[in-house]
């Protein structure tokens, strides 16, 4: 406002606005004014073009507010379904209003043109020409097929390798940190029920004979109790290793099927390699298995570190790292298998 004051180029002191304006103290009669204030004709100059200034602006934004509805109806109504936008019913009073009161224009301005019927802006544009005479893409070949079938077959069988890998990397962690409390647990339930628990732990099954025995047993604060906690672990692990063993037969069936139904691979002995390594899997991965046979010595050398003062606990240990090296060597050479073109 003070902007505007400036620019009528009225003579108000600069700190007329900010300035405390006392009721109680009057200017005598007979003395100067402290200020130039101006004369009458002036002041009344000044109120005239305050209000016209207030009527323009007042005017000015009625006129944006009734152009912009005009615009948000027009593209509203211009949707399919209306065909024109002129069948707004409040439309002739605003028009009638913008042709008595136009601040830019003056009073009595004349009818401005509705806006020109234009289509929805949501309206999908029509197909391109260039795009409705396209050549349809080639149909890949028979070997094309098949080479992508076997390269989904190798994704799978990627993904079940870093299953394998993971279970692995989670047994070795546990092993470092809860070998000893594990093989202290087993000679602690074998000490004290030397009669209901097997002296020779050679399977998984007579592991578990031991670790049932001790979860069966009361509980009255007694050592032996926190046993069979601490082999529940080894378990645990164990589970989750056959489950991997079973996804892993689905994977191998599904690669003996793709090999019946072609004709030439690039590396038949793969193939041989593939088969002995699940077959000798089939028959080691079960609880009944005698593990003191096998000797892993080149694969698995962390095992060692229990193999000293706890020998005939080694195999127990070393037995799932065992099978789980197997697994990862049968998914390594059916990664390696390739289709060899006719």
């Amino acid at each position: 406002m003070i902007d505007i004051l400036v620019s009528l180029d009225c003579r108000v002191p600069k700190d007329y606005w900010i300035r405390p304006r006392l009721a109680s103290k009057k200017r005598p009669i007979g003395k100067p004014k402290p200020e130039a204030w101006g004369t009458e004709g002036e002041a009344d100059k000044l109120i005239h073009s305050l209000a016209e200034l207030h009527n323009f602006l007042q005017g000015f934004m009625d006129y944006l507010k009734v152009s912009l509805l005009f615009k948000f109806y027009g593209f509203f109504y211009s949707a399919p379904g209306i065909q024109d936008w002129r069948e707004l019913p409040t439309q002739s009073k605003e028009k009638e209003y913008i042709n008595t009161w136009n601040p830019i224009l003056g009073a009595q301005s004349p009818a401005l043109e509705p806006p020109p019927h234009t289509e929805s802006r949501m309206r999908r544009r029509p197909t391109q020409p260039h795009f409705q005479h396209q050549p349809p893409p080639p149909e890949h070949t028979e070997f094309e097929l098949r080479v992508k079938e076997l390269d989904d077959i190798k994704t799978v069988v990627l993904k079940h390798m870093g299953r394998l890998n993971a279970l692995k990397l989670q047994y070795m962690d546990w092993f470092e940190r809860r070998r000893q409390t594990f093989v202290d647990a087993v000679k602690l339930i074998q000490i004290t029920l030397p009669q209901l628990v097997p002296n020779n732990i050679n399977s998984i099954g007579n592991f578990r004979k031991v670790y049932d025995v001790a979860n069966k047993l009361p509980k009255r604060g007694l050592p032996v109790e926190n046993c069979a906690g601490v082999m529940g672990e080894y378990l645990v692990f164990w589970d989750r290793l056959l489950e991997l063993h079973h996804h892993g037969q689905e994977v191998y069936t599904r690669v003996v099927d793709y090999i019946n139904n072609i004709t030439a691979m690039r590396e038949p002995h793969i193939l041989d390699t593939v088969h002995d390594l699940q077959n000798t899997l089939n028959l080691q991965a079960v609880e009944s298995f005698d593990f003191t046979s096998v000797h892993n010595e080149r694969d698995n050398l962390f095992t060692y570190k229990v193999a000293q003062h706890d020998h005939c606990y080694h195999g127990l240990l070393a037995y799932p790292p065992y099978l789980l090296k197997m697994a990862c060597t049968l998914c390594f050479w059916c990664n390696k298998m390739h289709l060899e073109k006719e």
